[in-house]
C-alpha cells in the first residue's frame, strides 16, 4: 500500500487494476469490501472477457506494468514499480 501511495494514488499517468483470481464474483466482492482496496477491482467473469487476462499471473499478489496501448513494460512487484518511476519522472 505504501508504495500505491508513494507512485501511483496521485499520478495522472498510472492506475493499478486488481485482477481477481476469486472463483466468483461473490468471492470476489467479499475480498474487495474487506480489503477496503483504494483501486479498481476487475471481477473473474469480466477479467475472463478481457485481453487483461494474459497477464494474470498464477501467483497472488503478482504485478505486471501495461502502458495504454496493452504492451507489457514490466514483470514483478520491483520491476513494475522501477519502470513506473522512470516513466513518471
Amino acid at each position: 500500500m505504501e508504495k500505491y501511495n508513494d507512485q501511483i494514488a496521485d499520478n495522472d499517468k498510472a492506475e493499478m487494476i486488481h485482477i481477481s483470481l476469486d472463483r466468483s464474483d461473490e468471492a470476489a466482492e467479499k475480498w474487495a469490501k474487506n480489503a477496503k482496496m483504494p483501486w479498481p477491482i476487475m471481477l473473474p467473469k469480466k477479467a475472463n472477457k478481457t485481453s487483461l487476462k494474459k497477464f494474470a499471473g498464477r501467483g497472488v499478489p503478482h504485478y505486471v506494468l501495461v502502458d495504454k496501448d496493452g504492451n507489457k513494460l514490466a514483470e514483478g512487484q520491483y520491476q513494475a514499480f522501477s519502470k513506473l518511476k522512470e516513466l513518471t519522472k
